[in-house]
């Protein structure tokens, strides 16, 4: 029932309008039992995740945050397509935009975490350097595998990763060559075996 109950939808006009209104918040507990290295015994891992739904919608950011001040992490959701019907170049050129258009905002976010910083740093009027924080983990690329694809309805989800791994003996390349070249302008020269970078005209 992947995608069809709305269990954390708990209002009737969240149910009917198909859209989150409200935070709700829910504990997810996890057993994940894993066979130790070269050996039969097994160790289990016992995690207890307390999950908070927000809004994603601009009518309801007060809901959103609130809820990412009780937060340590957070998993973006993106509904990029619909039904559209899309060729796969068309899939490709329009999810990379709305990945742009995600970091583009997290980029105003952080810009704007970085005045505050320096500003607090100049009314301290301490002398030490100021240290500005570094945003290379910040920003959401497929290549760097912090993407997932998928689809609740379909039950399907899968990274770039995945692919990489999928095609690691079928084309003979390296899982770590594979990984930055599944996503982006390159294409495949299977004479040379080489993976090639394509040439944007201007």
């Amino acid at each position: 029932m992947a995608g069809k109950i709305r269990y954390l939808d708990s209002r009737e006009d969240e149910q009917l309008r198909g859209i989150t209104m409200e935070s709700s918040a829910i504990s997810l507990y996890f057993k994940v039992m894993r066979r130790k290295n070269d050996s039969e015994e097994s160790e289990t891992k016992e995690h207890l995740i307390n999950l908070i739904d927000s809004p994603g919608h601009i009518d309801f950011s007060a809901e959103v945050s609130t809820a990412s001040r009780l937060c340590d992490g957070a998993v973006v959701l993106v509904d990029v397509v619909e039904e559209w019907k899309l060729s796969p170049l068309e899939a490709y050129q329009h999810i990379s935009k709305v990945i742009e258009q995600v970091n583009s905002i997290i980029g105003s976010f952080f810009a704007g975490e970085r005045m505050e910083d320096d500003m607090i740093w100049r009314e301290s009027g301490t002398t030490e350097e100021f240290i500005e924080k570094s945003d290379k983990d910040l920003y959401f690329t497929p290549e760097l595998n912090n993407v997932i694809f998928a689809s609740a309805v379909d039950g399907w989800a899968f990274s770039i990763n995945t692919f990489a791994k999928i095609y690691l003996a079928k084309l003979g390349f390296s899982h770590a060559v594979l990984s930055k070249t599944l996503w982006g302008d390159f294409y495949l020269d299977m004479k040379n075996k080489k993976i090639i970078p394509e040439i944007k005209k201007n």
